[in-house]
């Protein structure tokens, strides 16, 4: 063999290093835009279900007579609704037997779609 061939690689072996190195950034590239696409759907959910904890505390507190409306949160307005259930429940005896179970849903539209947060509560 020819001290050349020895101290260097063909252009063949450059070319098969440079396709798999093109494959695996491609494979990197779409995993940070699937993380970055998801980081953004879970801060809106992280802000919604932040609205509904608010809501709940309000209703809560009496200081809520509305069972629609509109929070800003993180720049931006969340449109919620609140509804109310009596529940009954024999085993808790006849003075706490009533209860009302509170469900708050949080939109990222106004026409109140898409739906991104529901969470439940109880109040005597």
């Amino acid at each position: 063999m020819s001290r050349a061939r020895e101290n260097g690689f063909t252009l063949l072996e450059v070319l098969v290093a440079v396709a798999v190195l093109a494959i695996a950034m491609t494979a990197i590239t779409q995993s940070l835009s699937n993380s970055t696409r998801n980081l953004g759907h879970l801060q809106q959910r992280n802000y919604a279900t932040q609205v509904a904890i608010n809501v709940l505390e309000k209703s809560y507190a009496g200081r809520l007579s509305q069972s629609r409306g509109e929070a800003e949160l993180g720049h931006r307005n969340w449109y919620w609704t609140l509804e109310r259930e009596r529940l009954r429940v024999p085993a808790l005896g006849e003075r706490a037997g009533d209860l009302t179970q509170l469900t708050v849903n949080v939109y990222a539209d106004e026409n109140r779609r898409r739906l991104l947060a529901s969470l439940n509560g109880v109040e005597p």
